[in-house]
């Protein structure tokens, strides 16, 4: 799953499109950071899809926990950016069952 983000990166890259490009950076960033945490614990070097998948499942609780605030506030412009990025974690999520 990571080289699929990693491919979708270099084609927002190209595309010019800001928004994904920096919410893409996010999800590896945060990936890396997982692996990382993994090393040290004497884990293998690259972190299973069940651990990206409950990451990305995380950054969305954080976004949704943000626009609650967001919009407790009256900041729709930030409210449309988190919403933006939620909408592009979830491309990455398996699709859930009805």
């Amino acid at each position: 799953m990571k080289n699929i983000i990693t491919e979708k990166l270099g084609e927002a890259q190209k595309a010019g499109d800001k928004s994904r490009i920096l919410t893409l950076r996010l999800i590896i960033a945060a990936i890396k950071d997982k692996e990382i945490a993994s090393r040290s614990n004497g884990e293998k070097d690259e972190i299973e899809e069940e651990a990206i998948v409950t990451l990305l499942r995380k950054m969305i609780k954080q976004r949704l926990d943000s626009i609650e605030m967001f919009t407790t506030a009256n900041r729709q412009e930030l409210v449309d950016k988190e919403s933006l990025e939620i909408d592009i974690i979830n491309e990455f999520l398996p699709s859930q069952l009805d």
